[in-house]
């Protein structure tokens, strides 16, 4: 599940174009796997709008955003449900009903191990927070107060984008901490024991101007609205109320930072746009020449084959190694042996061609092998992995040295199976390896150095791919296993493989 929410002060808006921004936010997250969408809507449709400005309006569809967007006409809070327990429940937005009819609608992402009633909904947002177990994302919305958004996570991700023209007051938050027992009830007394908001506590645009709020899980839903953006933490809880953002938190731990930062983000639209590619899995492939330079600029000088070791301070929660790009290598403190791994990068990715061919004849088979030693044992679990995933195909990846303890029993004339063998400290092993499988008439695709003629030469079918250090040489033979399942006959959806959501909502 994903959560998109827009809260609007002040700024010229029609209703429609309000949709528009609601919708088109829904289908930045739908690549993430989603297979159904609900929004609640402030008030009813055009025509008796201010008759039912005090209500919120359900409604939900099945299937892709487009669905949605055909059923929805007015202003609204949506979420992305995602059916992980295969189970066809109709209902998307979640109302709970409390006394004298105190009505919340939490737009929400969670995996929670537990279960609690809340009796009044003062206690709704303490219950969550110190109660609640397991990973979650939150965002509350009443219809006693019209205008406001409260928002809460633990382990799954929230951010907020803040769009004004104005100058705004801050650009970093302070935290509030209650200051009795509830966070928001009230004390013996009866007053409120919150901390107190005020302009030196919260964000909001000067001379109070004209400001957009947005939520999401995601920093896609929000770019082509605004980069700059405050990433909430575990347990933050975030309200916005007359334009107003303050953060608060239910307690104090040790090594808390004192606020949170407006950042901005290092994104540009063209990067969550397929392009000219058929899917976005096909476009990340061929940026991989980019992404893998990006990973290293500033950390490995060619020119002296020198690296810079070191780590980056970010914020007060620990060292991290930016990895420069979404790419699944870091190769950032590694000594390299090549002078240019991006031209190496796109040398394997102009074989698209012929990797295609390998793609269709193997497209109706039911299963295939995928072996390989050393460093190219991972190349091969993640090559069958990503077959299995798109292609709905059985693969396995195997452990070339382990084939006689059972393995081998799978290998005949119609098994396909894929070798990788370079020339590295397990070459003779893998050719021995091969020489075992074409034992048993097994016909394998070997996927090898272009340097080396002897594999080329005993070997009917090979894909060659350029030379490069052995620990550096799987990013270049884990490439044709990548376009396998992307070279597919395009009836496959590679970007929405069935039963599986990249965003992962089961423990």
């Amino acid at each position: 599940m994903c959560i998109f929410a827009y809260l609007n002060y002040h700024v010229p808006r029609t209703r429609r174009e309000i949709l528009e921004t609601l919708i088109k936010g829904l289908q930045r997250l739908e690549y993430r796997g989603y297979d159904s969408a609900g929004v609640g809507l402030d008030g009813g449709n055009d025509k008796d709008w201010e008759a039912n400005a005090g209500k919120i309006h359900i409604i939900k569809q099945t299937g892709k955003v487009k669905a949605l967007d055909e059923e929805v006409h007015s202003k609204c809070l949506p979420f992305l449900l995602s059916l992980v327990s295969g189970l066809n429940i109709p209902c998307f937005s979640h109302k709970h009903e409390f006394p004298e009819k105190s009505w919340f609608f939490q737009n929400l992402k969670y995996i929670v191990g537990n279960r609690k009633n809340s009796k009044t909904t003062t206690k709704l947002l303490e219950l969550g927070i110190e109660e609640l177990e397991g990973a979650f994302a939150l965002v509350f919305k009443s219809v006693h107060y019209p205008g406001q958004a409260v928002g809460t996570r633990r382990g799954s991700p929230l951010l907020i984008g803040v769009r004004s023209e104005h100058k705004l007051s801050t650009d970093h938050i302070p935290i509030l901490y209650r200051t009795a027992c509830c966070l928001l009830g009230k004390d013996k007394k009866g007053s409120c024991n919150l901390s107190r908001v005020d302009s030196t506590t919260c964000l909001f645009p000067v001379e109070e101007k004209a400001v957009e709020y947005y939520f999401a899980s995601d920093a896609s839903a929000v770019i082509e609205h605004t980069n700059r953006v405050i990433f909430l933490e575990d347990d933050d809880v975030a309200a916005v109320v007359d334009g107003r953002l303050s953060i608060h938190r239910v307690k104090r731990t040790a090594g808390d930072h004192p606020g949170r930062a407006v950042q901005t983000l290092q994104m540009e639209l063209q990067q969550i746009m397929k392009g000219n590619f058929s899917s976005f899995m096909q476009k990340e492939i061929f940026e991989q020449p980019e992404s893998v330079v990006n990973t290293m600029r500033g950390r490995v000088n060619f020119d002296d084959y020198t690296a810079r070791l070191g780590l980056d301070r970010e914020g007060a929660r620990g060292f991290t190694v930016p990895a420069g790009s979404g790419g699944p290598w870091g190769v950032s403190t590694l000594r390299l042996g090549f002078p240019s791994p991006a031209d190496l990068i796109k040398e394997v990715l102009s074989m698209d061609d012929e990797i295609q061919k390998l793609a269709t004849e193997l497209y109706h088979q039911k299963s295939v092998l995928i072996m390989g030693r050393g460093y190219h044992y991972a190349t091969c679990l993640e090559g069958a992995l990503k077959i299995k995933e798109i292609t709905y195909m059985h693969s396995e990846g195997i452990l070339a040295g382990e084939l006689k303890h059972g393995p081998l029993a799978l290998v005949d004339k119609l098994m396909p199976v894929i070798m990788i063998i370079m020339r590295d400290h397990t070459y003779a092993k893998c050719q021995n390896a091969l020489q075992q499988v074409i034992a048993r008439q097994g016909r394998p695709v070997v996927i090898c150095d272009k340097e080396d003629i002897e594999t080329i030469k005993n070997n009917k079918r090979t894909i060659k791919v350029p030379h490069s250090v052995d620990c550096l040489q799987g990013i270049l033979s884990v490439i044709p296993l990548q376009l396998l399942p992307v070279l597919s006959p395009p009836s496959l959806q590679v970007d929405f493989p069935r039963n599986l959501a990249k965003s992962v909502t089961v423990e």
